[in-house]
């Protein structure tokens, strides 16, 4: 559970794949080491689309995985706890987001139809990820009132909420198949 992501950290910063100088490149391939070439085609993927000296991104996100996941397994007997946590890991990865933004949106390639595809699903990547992690919050949010019990014996209220929870994540799908698609 825990050594992948730590496994992961290891491979993207000893690995860094020379990002910085051929990130983009049609010729990266050709122009790895051997031993580096075979790290590219397990790895690459989890680097392409993040700024220069940001490849450690995704580790970010797997360990934000991780700490939800835990504090739903762990933190079961704790109802305000189990929700809290999440809330505030979702609320730095939020805040993390907007302070470093990852996603590379000044790509320097070399041919214009790769600079423009690269900077289109950066640019979506970016959106979809701030975007979610905003609806996420919400979500966790407006579950803190169904457990205060202060909507117990409010319908309407308890109604006007969850039907709210439900829009902003049908909404979210929506702009994802839309933007994503």
């Amino acid at each position: 559970l825990v050594g992948f992501p730590l496994y992961l950290l290891y491979v993207l910063y000893r690995y860094r794949l020379n990002v910085q100088k051929k990130k983009g490149s049609p010729n990266l391939r050709h122009s790895l080491s051997t031993k580096l070439q075979g790290h590219y085609e397990v790895y690459g993927f989890l680097v392409a689309g993040y700024r220069d000296g940001v490849e450690w991104w995704e580790f970010t996100i797997l360990l934000r995985r991780l700490c939800i996941i835990l504090s739903i397994v762990f933190l079961h007997d704790f109802r305000q706890t189990q929700a809290a946590t999440p809330f505030l890991v979702l609320l730095l990865a939020f805040y993390a987001h907007l302070w470093y933004r990852p996603y590379d949106l000044d790509s320097d390639t070399d041919g214009e139809d790769i600079k423009e595809e690269l900077l289109v699903r950066a640019r979506v990547s970016e959106r979809l990820e701030r975007y979610s992690l905003g609806v996420l919050l919400l979500t966790i949010l407006s579950s803190f009132y169904f457990m205060g019990g202060e909507l117990e014996h409010n319908g309407v209220a308890s109604n006007i909420i969850g039907w709210g929870v439900i829009s902003i994540n049908l909404l979210y799908l929506a702009v994802s198949f839309r933007r994503g698609g």
